[in-house]
């Protein structure tokens, strides 16, 4: 199932896109943009699909979401009657190119950067304040609807109970971190993850010993730097199985794995199914 590319038409009166959304159920496919997106559920619940994570929503659920990460809302059949969001769509540069740079709004750069794999915000004061805020805007025009979200995301961005959702393989897409080194390592592993990487190659691109890089690399990251490799490819081995025919044994070959046994082991560890369950979990 291939994601859809979604076209956000803003109008020409807005910067950024702001919708009430109120239906039977979430009709949207599976499916993706280059705007950010900021969801709030209203009224509803079913499985929330973000890159590779596949978990359950209700009401309050809260999501920001980067540029060009497939993701849908599931509504059960069971679960289906009345499904109200609230959701802002906005580019990386509507308010112009480096707005977000500048000292007093550096957290927000921070938080759009770990938005690449979507966001979930833990917080049920900061959901309720965040849901008032975006009530507010419905009736708010001009500068006063605008000002409404930078004072949101910047509360977004100061809150430390987040869970991160897509694994980093998912998007194969370079991280944005400040550290050079760890851009370096975070390239090597997008450029090399399907063949074998060793710990004396990827040491010597970033001119460390190898045993300095392993403690660099785990105090920057909170793991190792194969525990970093593995969901890596497991993120990608994903995306090959929600959005190819391939079958599992290729698909564990081409997302770096080396026998069958080693791939299903250590899905299963990171995603607790195999790869055919998580497969069918996603396509049913």
């Amino acid at each position: 199932m291939k994601a859809v590319l979604e076209k956000i038409d803003k109008g020409n009166e807005n910067s950024f896109m702001y919708r009430k959304i109120d239906l039977p159920f979430f009709d949207a496919p599976w499916h993706f943009h280059p705007e950010f997106e900021l969801t709030f559920i209203s009224e509803s619940e079913g499985k929330r699909y973000v890159g590779d994570s596949l978990e359950s929503f209700e009401p309050g659920d809260l999501v920001l979401i980067g540029p060009n990460l497939p993701h849908y809302w599931l509504n059960p059949k069971e679960k289906q009657g009345r499904s109200k969001s609230i959701v802002i769509q906005f580019s990386e540069n509507f308010l112009g190119n480096g707005f977000f740079n500048i000292a007093e709004l550096r957290s927000i750069a921070d938080l759009l950067k770990k938005s690449e794999r979507g966001i979930l915000f833990l917080d049920e004061e900061l959901r309720r304040d965040t849901k008032s805020g975006l009530e507010k805007m419905h009736e708010m025009m001009g500068i006063d609807k605008l000002l409404t979200l930078i004072k949101i995301l910047d509360k977004l961005s100061k809150s430390k109970a987040v869970k991160i959702l897509s694994s980093p393989g998912f998007n194969a897409t370079i991280q944005t971190e400040s550290a050079k080194r760890i851009n370096v390592a975070y390239r090597y592993v997008m450029e090399n993850f399907k063949h074998q990487i060793k710990l004396e190659d990827i040491a010597e691109e970033v001119n460390m010993t190898k045993e300095a890089f392993c403690r660099y690399f785990k105090r920057k990251t909170n793991r190792t730097f194969m525990e970093y490799v593995i969901r890596f490819r497991i993120g990608y081995s994903c995306r090959l199985l929600v959005e190819t025919q391939l079958n599992v044994s290729e698909i564990g070959y081409e997302s770096g794995f080396n026998t069958l046994a080693n791939f299903n082991r250590q899905f299963i560890k990171l995603k607790g199914v195999s790869p055919k369950a998580y497969r069918k979990r996603f396509l049913d």
